[in-house]
């Protein structure tokens, strides 16, 4: 029941909750609130509790974990509630790209700037969710309204077509097509379990694949080419926060490698064992595969800067809004398969019409 629950709370969880979640948070710790962080968590708790917002549970185990693991509310003056990174806390709890967003604007002094930083990042993955969304949706109600011709052909009008002419005195074609409606509903059911098994080998693969399959499928193959931006983004803006304080550049990587999944730890690596090397940082970042080829030169290039840490941010915002646009497209490419896919059948049933009409003559 617990597991249930957990999945129920992480789907209405979604990117616009956390984004607007972190947009309050930021409006009350920063320079026109200025409220502490401690305070405005215990403020917003007690106001969910008595809402019963399905938030809820999501500050009380955040506070229990400022609390160093306790049952205890943390108070307004509680020390640990300064002490503790907010970051941190949120790991496991939101995907760990935001969290170490978050983490970066507290190492720089500014919890606020990363709450902003983290509700603009989760408002561009939004943004690709939606669009990617919308893409497939339509696809999904081509191939649903097609499923529910070949239902009613099946029903209605091959019945009638055998009475007139045997199936087996059929073109090879209308035969294949009077299976295929025959069998509609095992089909669909098909193609969706399909989908579905996609969607969660994407989502196990995405954190857990690593070495030149996955290197060949961010390079390549969609939707992994976004995750890939996505990621490019996440880290760059992370590494920004971090060495704008002053951190230095392998400890800003141990600091984001801590409670990365798989892919990312396997990344973070590399360009650890390179800065230990002794290359510059910049070297590091562009050896390691996670930045796309094309877009590489440029980190290489503001690796020279005097500004390092504010270049990153340049570019990881850049990386953010190359990853909506590639969205974008691939939406439209979605779209337009989906209307070549509705041609398709349609020919298929006026040559399977045509075909049937001949063994008549």
């Amino acid at each position: 029941m617990k597991n249930i629950k957990r999945i129920i709370f992480q789907i209405r969880l979604t990117t616009d909750i956390r984004a607007k979640l972190y947009g309050a948070l930021a409006s009350m710790t920063g320079p026109a609130g200025g409220i502490p962080l401690g305070a405005a968590l215990t403020e917003m708790e007690a106001e969910y509790r008595k809402q019963k917002h399905f938030l809820h549970p999501l500050l009380q185990e955040v506070m229990r974990r400022m609390k160093g693991g306790g049952s205890k509310r943390v108070s307004l003056e509680s020390s640990e509630a300064k002490t503790l990174k907010l970051g941190d806390v949120l790991l496991g709890l939101v995907p760990n790209n935001e969290a170490m967003i978050i983490r970066s604007g507290e190492e720089q002094g500014n919890i606020s700037l990363g709450l902003l930083q983290a509700a603009k990042y989760a408002r561009s993955q939004s943004e690709i969710i939606k669009i990617i969304r919308s893409g497939v949706s339509r696809v999904l109600w081509y191939a649903l309204m097609m499923s529910v011709i070949y239902y009613y052909f099946s029903l209605e009008i091959i019945p009638q077509m055998e009475q007139a002419a045997p199936r087996h005195r059929w073109t090879g074609a209308a035969q294949n097509f009077g299976f295929v409606a025959d069998h509609i509903i095992a089909f669909i059911i098909g193609f969706f379990l399909t989908i579905a098994f996609i969607y969660y080998a994407f989502n196990y693969l995405k954190k857990n694949l690593t070495g030149p399959v996955r290197n060949f499928l961010d390079r390549n193959v969609w939707p992994f080419t976004t995750v890939r931006l996505l990621n490019s983004s996440a880290t760059l803006g992370s590494l920004s926060g971090f060495l704008r304080t002053g951190v230095p550049f392998r400890t800003a990587v141990n600091s984001i490698s801590e409670g990365a999944d798989r892919y990312m730890v396997s990344k973070l690596d590399h360009i650890k064992r390179l800065t230990q090397q002794g290359k510059p940082p910049h070297v590091s970042l562009t050896s390691c595969n996670l930045f796309p080829e094309e877009n590489a030169w440029i980190i290489s290039l503001y690796g020279r800067t005097s500004d390092f840490g504010q270049s990153l941010d340049h570019i990881a915002n850049e990386f953010s809004e190359l990853s909506i646009e590639k969205a974008k497209t691939t939406a439209m490419v979605a779209d337009i398969l989906g209307t070549l896919a509705i041609a398709g059948s349609i020919l298929w049933i006026a040559v399977t019409m045509y075909g049937i009409v001949g063994t008549l003559k």
